[in-house]
């Protein structure tokens, strides 16, 4: 089971959307996040920021924000080329030690992790032309490196930016206890119509994952909202759907933001996603939400 961690996160503006600053109390790892407009303002951003690296510039976008990654002995100098000559970023995250340097050793190999990593997960735009050569390390600096990185995909998590972390579809320890016990919330749950659709999903910590093979409906008359229209032919355009016929199919899996937004794609129209998504056995996913609510009224399991 994974251990609580504490992380101290700095308003240093008393803005949400302002300069902040991040770092887990037993790391020596800091990050600051700076909105792009801000960045050549006074403050202690100016003098952290231009010691070695590395940082991450995001753009706007939401399903698969553009983001740039890289690294620099010298980043607060590094960010201002970037603005001159890079348009598409609003805000940049940088990493920094706060005890001693970064070496350029370190630097690259978290610089060639973020980007494979980012890649691999398909969950942003990269605007990386390629990625960095692998770097020769020794097993010890290999994992301080490993260490390092894995605290920069939880800080980075917590700031509310998750395109280097692959969606999960693997259970908890503890989410497999509450199945074992009561048949909860971690099983897979089906659409299927006369139509053609035909759908598998799960409810994940991110919202609902709709399965690669799934099969969603297209808009054949009116019935398709204009926001779930314009969703199906984004993820056509970015490969996540595929035409055939008057139905859609699932290439990889992909994120929808809720088990009502996952259905109403799905089924092409306005639905309750609590009510049209059911177990093999026949349970909505309201049936087994309140299952788990209220676990005194479950059968135990036999």
């Amino acid at each position: 089971m994974s251990k609580g961690k504490t992380i101290r996160i700095h308003l240093v503006d008393g803005e949400p959307a302002g300069v902040r600053t991040a770092e887990l109390t037993t790391s020596i790892l800091k990050a600051w996040v700076v909105p792009r407009k801000r960045l050549s303002e006074e403050g202690d951003h100016r003098q952290d920021l231009k010691q070695p690296g590395v940082y991450f510039l995001i753009g706007l976008g939401d399903e698969k924000p553009p983001i740039y990654i890289g690294q620099s002995q010298d980043c607060m100098d590094r960010l201002k080329q970037h603005d001159d000559k890079k348009d598409f970023w609003n805000q940049t995250v940088v990493f920094i030690k706060k005890d001693k340097l970064f070496t350029p050793t370190d630097l690259s190999f978290l610089e060639r992790e973020a980007i494979q990593q980012a890649n691999d997960a398909d969950r942003s735009k990269s605007e990386n032309s390629q990625t960095p050569k692998e770097i020769s390390l020794d097993a010890s600096m290999r994992d301080d490196c490993h260490q390092i990185f894995d605290m920069i995909k939880i800080l980075m998590g917590t700031l509310g930016f998750s395109f280097l972390d692959k969606l999960n579809k693997t259970p908890s320890n503890q989410d497999l206890a509450i199945e074992k016990n009561n048949n909860g919330m971690n099983q897979d749950f089906f659409i299927k119509n006369d139509r053609g659709a035909d759908a598998q999903g799960k409810w994940i910590d991110e919202g609902f994952l709709i399965l690669k093979d799934s099969v969603a409906l297209k808009d054949i008359k009116t019935s398709c909202s204009p926001a779930t229209k314009k969703l199906q032919e984004k993820w056509i355009q970015d490969g996540y759907l595929k035409e055939r016929d008057a139905t859609l199919l699932f290439l990889k899996d992909a994120l929808a933001r809720s088990p009502s937004g996952a259905s109403s794609l799905i089924l092409c129209r306005s639905s309750n996603g609590k009510v049209e998504w059911k177990t093999q056995g026949g349970k909505t996913l309201k049936d087994v939400e309140d299952e788990l609510s209220n676990p005194e009224t479950v059968s135990p399991s036999k």
